[in-house]
């Protein structure tokens, strides 16, 4: 009778300890995570002409990355990290340099625009000032996440070409996507 209640003993404490370790285990994820997703988006801009004289090319954007798209209706935040421009000149002697310069990025009804200066194109598009580029991203990260059923924004530069040029531009911009996930 003593081994019977030793044996009962022995198995009540072991289905409690079984069921205080099972509760302990389980983990309330009714709270709300937040998952950084990492996304870039490039888009390729030619500008060409064989005469002096002033040019002005508009190229859209979308800047709804695959990650974009299948994070959208759960995006909190929107952040951009970096916005870079590179370029290839295309001439093999060379192509003139652009002046008077201006470029601007417009979605909707909003925009942002400034003049460049530099001794190339590539310095021109990359010597912004961190004052600009701040102004730029948040007007971007506002602009996404106020009105992001229409994710087309337009790059718009123009300015003088002096003679013949040829150049590819690449931008690139990368951000991350701050998404609610339980």
């Amino acid at each position: 009778m003593i081994n019977n209640l030793k044996k009962l003993f022995t198995y009540a404490l072991l289905l409690t300890a079984t069921l205080s370790l099972t509760a302990l285990s389980c983990e309330d994820l009714s709270d709300e995570i937040t998952i950084d997703v990492p996304t870039e988006v490039t888009k390729t801009i030619r500008i060409s002409t064989s005469e002096a004289g002033p040019f002005t090319k508009t190229e859209p954007v979308d800047i709804a990355s695959d990650e974009f798209n299948e994070n959208r209706d759960k995006m909190k935040e929107f952040k951009v990290v970096t916005l870079t421009f590179d370029v290839v000149d295309n001439l093999t002697g060379g192509s003139a340099v652009p002046t008077n310069v201006y470029l601007s990025f417009e979605a909707d009804f909003s925009g942002i625009g400034l003049a460049v200066n530099g001794a190339t194109l590539q310095d021109q598009l990359n010597g912004f000032t961190p004052e600009f580029t701040n102004e730029l991203r948040r007007a971007i990260e506002d602009w996404i996440l106020d009105y992001s059923s229409n994710t087309v924004m337009d790059i718009e530069l123009s300015g003088d070409a002096s003679g013949s040029m040829d150049y590819t531009i690449t931008f690139t911009m990368t951000s991350t996507i701050q998404v609610g996930a339980k």
